[in-house]
């Protein structure tokens, strides 16, 4: 006995002692950022300090503080007691205090670290470019960091079909060019032109029916086009840097890519497992479900949801987590920690995702209905098992229905019953105080 106790409480040191370390080093984090969540991001590298040619970028943000003798102070102050190779060494090791690792690219050496709420991008490129670009927790390596010039332009398009594009290309000397997750796609923009064109090697898929902010690096052969009215040029020519969401009242687009990778769908009900979406069919009506679903209004809500879908790899990762609201067709991925409190609404017409949920699991969405107004006092036997009598503590079984929420199908709780649309033992655990049971 005292061996065990010993051997917890070593267990219990090395557990405090973890999260203790880990809770120092979250705080003592040697940057932070600051920036108002309700401004605009125009997704462009501001220049911040330069120093004998290397620069510092800001990237949606306000603010860059440093840590220096124990106080934050703008990095700008710092920089007139520090060089630019103080800031680095602020950064040598390789370690990020709250993911335990950096990102390194294979373009020289550059490095993106994680530190609190912010993302630092040292640039170690072969070409001798050596700049900074520090942004929020979300800001991702962009293939205009990195150069001597990073400047963008962004054109506006809607996507009004979009399916994946299997043929061979060729480039303008008639040389075969392989690609990697291709797709045709019909383009609109602003002023009505529209146009066919191929997307090649895009991380993030749009979706059909939304609007995209498409962000290009222009060479100089295009400086002297028409690039609104010619489509085709832009996207032959120009690199896409990156494709956006224009409308921030759907699932946002990078969520959708990584749900676009599921190869099963676990389904939960009180964080218990009640069933599994395997059929490629069924899920790619969730997926198509939870692309078309919004936010309408003000939608803002805290309540709770036992419904939860599990989305995986084919190597069994954990994509995201999905809670779903059954009575109101609503919807919210977990990975939206900012919008943790409001939720995307299902639209009408789409498939229907209980009929989806039930198919693969033993979960019956319904709802009971009690329309009696009067009812004469006697006993009334509606359901009986070989055990039990389920009975009603007066006659009203005409006027107690039951609504079946994935067909919409409406009757009495005793044809339920009795038809075996739904298992007594579910009402009584569900409706304890509707129905009396009493032995044989």
């Amino acid at each position: 006995m005292k061996k065990i106790l010993i051997v917890i409480g070593c267990l219990l040191l090395v557990i405090v002692g973890y999260y203790s370390y880990k809770y120092y080093n979250y705080n003592s984090s040697v940057i932070r950022i600051k920036y108002d969540k309700e401004k605009i991001c125009d997704y462009k590298p501001h220049l911040y300090y330069e120093e004998e040619g290397r620069k510092v970028y800001s990237y949606c943000i306000d603010k860059i503080e440093i840590k220096d003798n124990d106080k934050f102070i703008d990095l700008k102050d710092y920089f007139n007691n520090h060089t630019l190779e103080d800031f680095d060494k602020l950064f040598k090791g390789g370690v990020s205090f709250d993911d335990g690792g950096t990102t390194i690219y294979r373009d020289g050496g550059t490095r993106k670290y994680l530190k609190g709420n912010t993302t630092v991008i040292i640039c170690r490129k072969l070409n001798g470019n050596n700049d900074i670009y520090i942004g929020n927790k979300d800001m991702d390596y962009k293939h205009n960091f990195c150069t001597e010039d990073n400047s963008t332009t962004t054109y506006r398009f809607k996507v009004l079909e979009i399916s994946k594009y299997n043929k061979d290309q060729y480039n303008e000397e008639g040389t075969s060019v392989i690609y990697s997750n291709s797709y045709k796609v019909l383009l609109e923009n602003d002023y009505g032109k529209k146009e066919t064109v191929i997307l090649n090697n895009i991380r993030v898929v749009p979706v059909k029916n939304r609007r995209y902010d498409f962000e290009f690096i222009i060479p100089k052969e295009l400086e002297n086009i028409d690039l609104y009215n010619d489509i085709n040029s832009l996207f032959k020519k120009a690199y896409i840097v990156e494709i956006r969401d224009v409308e921030d009242n759907y699932v946002p687009i990078k969520v959708l890519s990584k749900l676009n990778n599921t190869n099963k769908i676990v389904i939960k009900n009180n964080d218990k497992e009640i069933g599994t979406i395997k059929d490629i069919k069924d899920i790619n009506k969730v997926l198509d479900i939870i692309s078309s679903s919004s936010k309408i209004g003000n939608v803002f809500n805290c309540d709770g949801t036992n419904i939860e879908l599990n989305f995986y790899y084919t190597n069994g990762d954990i994509i995201d987590k999905v809670k779903v609201w059954i009575n109101n067709e609503r919807i919210l991925p977990m990975s939206l920690e900012e919008n943790r409190c409001s939720y995307y609404t299902v639209p009408k017409g789409k498939d229907n995702l209980k009929k989806i949920i039930e198919d693969n699991s033993d979960l019956k969405f319904y709802v009971i209905y009690d329309e009696t107004k009067t009812c004469a006092t006697a006993l009334e036997k509606i359901y009986e098992d070989d055990k039990y009598e389920y009975l009603f503590n007066c006659i009203k079984s005409d006027s107690v229905f039951i609504k079946f929420l994935a067909s919409d199908k409406k009757i009495t709780l005793k044809e339920a019953l009795n038809n075996k649309e739904i298992e007594i033992d579910r009402i009584m655990k569900d409706y304890p105080d509707l129905l009396i049971k009493k032995e044989k």
